[in-house]
């Protein structure tokens, strides 16, 4: 099924791959320990926080993945090289640079802003990869 010429299933698929990368990218072997130090937060924390935010983060990678499947499509990125290089420059110059804002203006801490970034941008890529294979 296609909306806005973009494959809902790729899309869907590319959402998942994005939530996929955030649970690996945030457990403990990764990035999870230092993140929740970050941002003064215990492992109680977040088991006792809101489910809904999962939710939430999953309704933003779906969003994310449609967006990101529209422009693939619209620019024609139709092999693996055009798409990687697509998403790469798509995260660079609107995800990347966004979320470079509280580090600037709100001092948030950079190693934080890295997690962050670097997260955001693996998850971009590897919702692109997962599209081209539709």
């Amino acid at each position: 099924m296609y909306f806005y010429d973009v494959n809902l299933l790729a899309a869907l698929a590319g959402a998942v791959a994005m939530m996929f990368v955030g649970m690996a990218w945030y457990s403990k072997p990764m990035f999870g320990k230092q993140f929740l130090a970050f941002n003064n937060l215990t492992e109680e924390d977040v088991k006792n926080g809101p489910k809904i935010m999962f939710l939430y983060g999953f309704l933003n990678s779906i969003v994310t993945s449609f967006m990101l499947a529209f422009f693939l499509q619209k620019l024609g990125a139709n092999n693996t090289s055009s798409v990687v290089t697509t998403a790469l420059l798509l995260w660079l110059g609107l995800s990347a640079t966004t979320q470079l804002l509280p580090w600037i203006w709100e001092r948030q801490n950079g190693q934080l802003t890295l997690i962050n970034v670097s997260h955001q941008g693996t998850g971009i890529l590897c919702s692109a990869l997962v599209m081209n294979l539709f």
